[in-house]
């Protein structure tokens, strides 16, 4: 997504640039030099080319970054087989379609999903929900 932003930054700042360069090149010379409208558009000018620049070196090193990241998944120190993670799944289930009617099974999946989304495994997340609940 940030990625997304820097490409926009970059685009912007190239269009900034052309439209810019057409208003200088529209001035003769010497009104250029005289006329404080085209110091302020020369300004503009070096802005427009640092902020694409800017654009360009911040794509480049968060894709640099990024595919440099380690990749690490969270996982319990104490491994959790699967017959016991089925059985915590179970007896959760249980729970949470008392407590919460039909929706218990939707609400239950969604509290393991947000634990896969950090890096656990599908068994370590049953141990973390089961914890959270006060069964494990």
């Amino acid at each position: 997504m940030i990625g997304l932003i820097y490409l926009i930054n970059a685009i912007t700042a190239f269009w900034a640039l052309a439209i810019i360069s057409s208003a200088l090149s529209a001035m003769p010379p010497e009104y250029r030099s005289y006329n404080p409208f085209g110091g302020i558009l020369l300004l503009a000018w070096v802005f427009a080319l640092l902020s694409f620049f800017t654009g360009i070196i911040s794509m480049i090193a968060g894709i640099l970054f990024a595919s440099s990241a380690p990749k690490k998944i969270l996982t319990e120190p104490s491994a959790i087989s699967e017959p016991r993670a089925k059985e915590l799944y179970d007896k959760l289930q249980g729970v949470f379609i008392s407590a919460h009617g039909e929706t218990g099974r939707l609400r239950l999946e969604g509290a393991i999903e947000e634990y896969i989304k950090k890096g656990f495994t599908r068994e370590a997340a049953i141990l973390k929900v089961a914890q959270d609940e006060g069964y494990a």
